[in-house]
């Protein structure tokens, strides 16, 4: 089966099976039943533990828990409308508001191309207020894991898939909100931000976060998975990309410029600053402070058209050096707003809101990205960048 998933579903199976008592005897009570399946499901097999479970229920046809059991037995197996029977079983016995049921009844609508009916299961728990905040984070979580599934169903640089990756972000982002150990919304909002955004740094942070040991998680092969392959594999692709530049590093040289560019800039000398700055990144083309001080202080004495078209170019090698740098990134947004140059600016700002923690209470990144792609004319991806930014400003 996929494991897109795996997460809310072995997390609520585990607390569904704890509802279950053990049992004894020849006979096989609906407990003792209970209590084989559940072994079953955890040496995962999962057609046994099915067995079992309906054995219970014909027993005990309206215990909600066995019937949702029974329901995750079957979709593990990859039987779907076997599940989705047994789980309008358990809503018939009086669970169809329970969140389990809902949650599991978005992720069998899910696997069934059924997407109207998931996302409303999802909706229905994720803005229930009144349920625990881990509980509405898992059906944020699968929201934006069913809408990151369907990017692909849209052809490239079209306006729906741009719709559909900024759903997908902010769905992840709404989740690790409410649980920012919610192992499933880390994860994949590591794997948008690598396959998607093309964030590599963003991502590195992201799958850094999901291998922590304080991650609350169950799938220990996708851990391993981040470790041998996506971490290595993106740290090597950035190491690459400055490979040459790194050979030809003088810091030394380079600070000595720095020191003497920003004198020259305390002193209004712009054009003498300029070109000691220009003179730090020549000793060292990494240098990422002399990039920042460079394009700031070439805005600074622009006059004309083409000296602004070069500070803007200099903020757009600072951003190439300084990735994950939420200050450079806002600024040089900002830079790119002046000139008018939007597109760039909405992919600045974007880049910036994802350096920002999703817990923030700074809402500046995802506001002046509203505004960039307003002013793209992309109002219908800048909706939904609205729709979140006013869902979690509301307290």
């Amino acid at each position: 089966m996929n494991s897109s998933l795996r997460y809310a579903l072995d997390a609520a199976l585990a607390a569904a099976l704890c509802c279950l008592a053990a049992g004894c005897g020849c006979g096989k009570s609906p407990e003792k039943l209970g209590e084989d399946g559940r072994a079953a499901f955890e040496a995962r097999d999962f057609k046994k533990a099915a067995e079992l479970f309906e054995r219970a229920a014909r027993e005990t046809p309206d215990d909600i828990d066995t019937l949702v059991l029974l329901a995750r037995a079957h979709f593990a197996s990859g039987e779907l409308a076997a599940a989705r029977e047994a789980l309008g079983r358990a809503a018939a016995a009086g669970g169809a508001a329970d969140a389990d049921v809902l949650l599991l009844g978005g992720q069998i609508a899910f696997y069934m191309k059924d997407y109207a009916s998931a996302a409303k299961s999802f909706k229905t728990v994720a803005e229930n207020e009144s349920l625990p905040n881990e509980t509405r984070s898992a059906a944020w979580s699968d929201l934006g894991v069913m809408d990151m599934r369907r990017i692909d169903d849209w052809p490239a640089d079209s306006t729906g898939r741009d719709v559909q990756c900024a759903l997908a972000r902010t769905e992840l982002l709404r989740a690790l909100r409410l649980d920012s150990r919610n192992a499933s919304a880390t994860y994949h909002l590591g794997r948008l931000y690598r396959d998607t955004y093309h964030y590599p740094e963003l991502a590195v942070q992201q799958f850094e976060k999901f291998i922590h040991p304080m991650m609350q998680r169950q799938d220990d092969e996708r851990v391993e998975k981040v470790k041998r392959e996506y971490l290595p594999a993106l740290k090597s692709e950035i190491a690459e990309k400055t490979a040459k530049d790194r050979e030809r590093r003088d810091r030394s040289a380079a600070a000595r410029e720095l020191k003497r560019a920003d004198a020259l800039a305390a002193k209004r000398s712009w054009k003498d600053a300029c070109a000691a700055y220009r003179e730090a990144l020549r000793h060292d083309p990494l240098g990422a402070e002399a990039a920042k001080k460079l394009a700031r202080t070439m805005a600074r004495s622009a006059a004309t058209p083409d000296d602004r078209k070069r500070a803007y170019d200099a903020y757009i090698a600072a951003c190439r050096l300084s990735p994950t740098d939420i200050g450079v990134l806002m600024e040089s947004a900002e830079y790119a707003m002046k000139q008018r140059a939007y597109e760039v600016a909405a992919k600045l700002f974007s880049q910036a809101m994802a350096a920002t923690s999703p817990n923030t209470r700074d809402f500046t990144a995802v506001d002046r990205l509203i505004n960039a792609l307003t002013n793209a004319g992309r109002g219908k991806v800048a909706a939904v960048y609205q729709m979140y930014r006013s869902s979690v400003s509301k307290k």
